[in-house]
């Protein structure tokens, strides 16, 4: 029995070494949605803004190209809602209207030990920069103006996320619930 100790230990250790990673940088989303709207009824949408939605994100001015991560966010989500049968139609015919908001949010992690040794304590003064970014789409009733549908998605960003694929993974999980199941 003593043995077995050592080999759970190294593969606990392993597993938490492959695990983490994969942990740390997932996709976090959540949808909301009016319960009193048939969502079986919408066939069409359009954007809410023809261009420059992003430019309403606080935190656009963040961005190295505005205009090219706006093309992604509307590539993907207008990929998403024709793979679930709406069409994109002129504002003024649409059903709904649809919009998105961008947030990046930058954080400061302390990393490090606190110590006592000797009577003494002591502790690091080493932090990390992190960067969590957070994709908001919001659906509208058009003829009353109703918000009847939001999905988010955040996670936080690496150097190695690839923008056009990380936008793409949220427009799916953001609009994996869209529209909702009827109750």
């Amino acid at each position: 029995m003593p043995r077995r100790r050592p080999v759970l230990a190294a593969l606990a250790l392993a597993l938490a070494a492959v695990l983490a990673p994969a942990c740390a940088s997932r996709i976090q989303h959540h949808t909301q949605y009016s319960e009193d709207v048939d969502f079986g009824r919408i066939q069409t949408y359009a954007w809410i803004r023809d261009a420059g939605i992003i430019d309403l994100s606080p935190d656009a001015a963040q961005l190295k190209d505005p205009a090219r991560v706006e093309g992604m966010i509307r590539e993907a989500v207008d990929r998403e809602l024709a793979n679930k049968g709406l069409r994109q139609v002129a504002h003024d015919e649409a059903d709904v209207l649809v919009m998105f908001t961008l947030g990046i949010r930058t954080l400061e992690v302390a990393i490090g030990t606190n110590a006592v040794e000797y009577g003494l304590v002591w502790h690091s003064k080493e932090s990390e920069i992190h960067q969590r970014g957070e994709l908001s789409l919001d659906i509208f009733d058009r003829a009353s103006k109703a918000h009847i549908w939001h999905g988010s998605a955040e996670k936080r960003i690496t150097e190695d996320d690839e923008p056009a694929v990380l936008v793409d993974r949220a427009a799916v999980l953001i609009l994996s619930e869209f529209p909702p199941a009827p109750r």
